[in-house]
C-alpha cells in the first residue's frame, strides 16, 4: 500500500534564535504537500495546512491513504506516495512543533494558503496527479538546512524522481536580499559592478586603496561600540562610497543611451542573484500581510525589464546606497546597499568583533518586479 509519508531533521546545534523566514518555509511546505494530498483538488485551508503540520508535530513518520481522485474498477487500488521532508534550523522547528504558537504567524499561515490556491502551475499538478491513474511518488521537500550547493530553491518538488520545473525560493516581509557580495579587498568591488553589471571601475582601484591605508583589518575589537571600531567602519564606508558614486553615474549614462548590453547584464544580474542557474525554474515567492507576491525569470520578465525607462539614484546620506528605479510607474527595481558590519566571531578570551562589509542585492517590498506577474 502506498502512503503518505512527512520526515522532520533538525539541526541540534544551531543555536540562532528562530525566524520568520526558516517557519515560513515549513508552512508553505506543509501548504504544497495539502494541496496535493487534499482530493479532490480544490482549494485547500488553514486547517489543511495545520493538519499536515500536525503530522509532523506527532510523529516523524505518518501514513495515511492518498488515492486517484477518479476511481473505476480498473484502478480502484491505485494510489500515490507523497512524501513531505522539512529541514530547518532547530529553533524554527521548535516553534513549528509548538502548536500554541502558531497564531503568532496566522498571516504566513494566510498567505501560504492564497498563494497555493492561486498558482496556475500547483493547480495543474495537483490535478494531473490526482486524476492520471497511475501510482507517482510526489516529493515535497522544505529542507533548508541540507545540501544547498548550487541551488537557491528553498522548497524543492519532484515527481517520480524527476525534478520538477516548478522550484520555489521563499522570501518573507523584511526579507528583501536575494544576492551578495561580501568582503573588503578591491575585488569585490569590482565582482559587483565590473563582473555583475559590467562598469568599468578598476580605475578606482588607487583611490580606494589610498582610503583604506587608515584602516588596520588586524585590530579586535571586545565591544561593538568601541570608538575606534565605529571610525574603522567608517573608513571602508567612505572608500566605498567613491565606487557607488561612480556606478551611479555609469549606470545612468547607460541608461540614458539606451544601452542594450547594459541592460542585458542587468537582467542576469537579477536573474542568476535571486535564482541561480536554476532560474527558468525558480519562482520567487514573497508571503506577507496574508498574501503573496511572486515573479518568474522569464520572457515576460525579460521583456518587462527591457520596457522600464531606467535611473539610478544615490542616497545622499547614511550607508552607500544606490537605487534603479522605472521612471515610468515611479517603482523601483532593486536597490544595492553597501553595510559595514561589526563581525563577530568567539575565541578563547570570549566574544570579539571585526569590522565586515557586505554588498546587499535586494528586491523592496515595493519592487515593480513583483508587478510583473
Amino acid at each position: 500500500m502506498k502512503t503518505f509519508k512527512a520526515y522532520m531533521i533538525t539541526e541540534g546545534s544551531s543555536k540562532m534564535s528562530a525566524n520568520r523566514g526558516d517557519v515560513a518555509e515549513a508552512i508553505l511546505g506543509a501548504a504544497v504537500a495539502a494541496k496535493f494530498a487534499l482530493r479532490p483538488t480544490t482549494d485547500i485551508s488553514v486547517k489543511d495546512v495545520e493538519l499536515m503540520l500536525s503530522k509532523i508535530v506527532s510523529s516523524t513518520a505518518v501514513s495515511t491513504k492518498v488515492y486517484d481522485y477518479v476511481k473505476t474498477e480498473k484502478n480502484a487500488d491505485i494510489q500515490d506516495n507523497i512524501k513531505f521532508k522539512v529541514g530547518i534550523p532547530k529553533p524554527a522547528m521548535d516553534f513549528i512543533l509548538d502548536k500554541k504558537r502558531w497564531n503568532e504567524v496566522k498571516d504566513l499561515f494566510d498567505s501560504a494558503v492564497k498563494y497555493v490556491n492561486n498558482d496556475r502551475r500547483l493547480i495543474l499538478q495537483a490535478k494531473l496527479f490526482s486524476q492520471n491513474q497511475k501510482e507517482n511518488e510526489i516529493f515535497i521537500n522544505s529542507d533548508g538546512t541540507g545540501d544547498q550547493t548550487g541551488t537557491k530553491a528553498d522548497i524543492k518538488l519532484s515527481f517520480d524522481g524527476i525534478k520538477s520545473k516548478n522550484q520555489i525560493s521563499l522570501k518573507v516581509k523584511g526579507g528583501d536580499q536575494f544576492a551578495q557580495v561580501a568582503g573588503i579587498p578591491f575585488s569585490k568591488q569590482e565582482k559587483l559592478w565590473k563582473d555583475g553589471l559590467g562598469l568599468s571601475v578598476s580605475s578606482l582601484k588607487t583611490k580606494y586603496e589610498k582610503i583604506l591605508k587608515d584602516f588596520d583589518p588586524t585590530i579586535v575589537f571586545t565591544s561593538r561600540t568601541d570608538k575606534i571600531l565605529t571610525a574603522q567602519k567608517d573608513i571602508v564606508k567612505l572608500a566605498a562610497n567613491a565606487v557607488y558614486k561612480e556606478a551611479a553615474t555609469q549606470l545612468n549614462r547607460k541608461f540614458k543611451g539606451s544601452d542594450a548590453n547594459t541592460i542585458k547584464k542587468l537582467i542576469e544580474f537579477i536573474k542568476s542573484g535571486a535564482a541561480g542557474s536554476e532560474y527558468e525554474e525558480i519562482e520567487l515567492v514573497k508571503l506577507e500581510k496574508g498574501d503573496f507576491k511572486k515573479v518568474r525569470f522569464d520572457s515576460k520578465f525579460m521583456k518587462a525589464v527591457n520596457e522600464m525607462d531606467l535611473e539610478a539614484t544615490m542616497r545622499n546620506t547614511g550607508d552607500p546606497l544606490i537605487y534603479i528605479n522605472d521612471k515610468k510607474s515611479n517603482l523601483p527595481l532593486i536597490q544595492i546597499r553597501f553595510k559595514v558590519e561589526a563581525a563577530s566571531r568567539k575565541t578563547k578570551n570570549g566574544k570579539t568583533y571585526y569590522v565586515y562589509p557586505r554588498n546587499y542585492v535586494e528586491a523592496p517590498s515595493n519592487s515593480i518586479l513583483y508587478k510583473i506577474y
